[in-house]
């Protein structure tokens, strides 16, 4: 988990350093919506994991290995 932190980090710090100051920089606002949504989309990935999670613990699936 720490690396992929990490390497997101890494991907944003170089982001910003291509960025030319010069160029029309998104609005405030704009900026905001997108984080919104990568944030509600983020929650919903997790809440769906946890949905999996619970659902195959409660039918107790077990996976049958071919040898």
């Amino acid at each position: 988990m720490a690396s992929v932190a990490g390497a997101a980090v890494e991907l944003l710090r170089r982001q910003v350093e291509d960025t030319d100051p010069d160029d029309a920089a998104p609005e405030a606002g704009q900026k905001e919506i997108f984080s919104s949504w990568a944030l509600f989309i983020l929650i919903m990935l997790l809440i769906i994991a946890l949905f999996t999670s619970y659902m195959l613990q409660q039918k107790k699936i077990q996976a049958v290995h071919e040898t």
